[in-house]
């Protein structure tokens, strides 16, 4: 038992080794990073449209701030890398895209169309982040969805999404490679689970 929590602080410590608190003076400014629609089978066509609500995030998540939980549940975040918008921007921004790519709808909306659609799906990131807590570093992400009918207000049904994908090795290029992987396995799923239950 304490040889693995030396070898989970020993991660964890590579891992939050290359994190910090940025607004430094003199740092250079960070690589951007974004996420990555995964490719995803044309559906049959229904008559309908979907609005994507911007998800909702704590505020370790809702940040351009790329997440590093470690052991003792210490939060940090990688220096010198960031997402290129606030997470929940870019996780609605990518969901839409495979959710268009689908051809399951006839549109795909936002909340800045100012279109009503005839479902909407309303988004709780719980996990968007590398962990380092158990030793081996991987990606978790981890979401509740609502489908719900725009025409009554009710909710329809509900879902979770969890996926868990080990990181090569423990550095931001991999961590970030692995969160993307993790970002594709949920909204492929939520697209399929969408396509099926509208």
């Amino acid at each position: 038992m304490r040889l693995m929590r030396k070898i989970a602080a020993i991660v964890a410590a590579g891992m939050l080794g290359g994190c910090a608190v940025g607004g430094l003076v003199g740092e250079s400014a960070p690589a951007t990073f974004d996420l990555e629609a995964p490719q995803v089978e044309r559906m049959r066509a229904r008559g309908i449209q979907i609005t994507v609500y911007p998800p909702v995030a704590v505020k370790t998540i809702d940040t351009v701030e790329i997440l590093v939980k470690g052991g003792n549940g210490r939060v940090a975040y990688f220096s010198g890398a960031a997402w290129g918008d606030r997470l929940p921007a870019l996780f609605q921004a990518r969901l839409v895209e495979t959710l268009a790519n689908s051809g399951a709808f006839r549109a795909v909306l936002t909340n800045q169309d100012r279109v009503t659609g005839d479902l909407s799906l309303a988004i709780e990131i719980r996990d968007f982040q590398v962990d380092a807590t158990s030793g081996a570093p991987e990606a978790v992400v981890d979401v509740y969805v609502k489908l719900v009918d725009e025409r009554t207000s009710s909710i329809i049904t509900t879902k979770r999404f969890h996926a868990r994908v080990a990181a090569a090795a423990p550095d931001p290029n991999a961590g970030i490679h692995a969160l993307n992987i993790a970002f594709q396995q949920v909204a492929a799923e939520i697209t399929t689970w969408v396509a099926r239950r509208g």
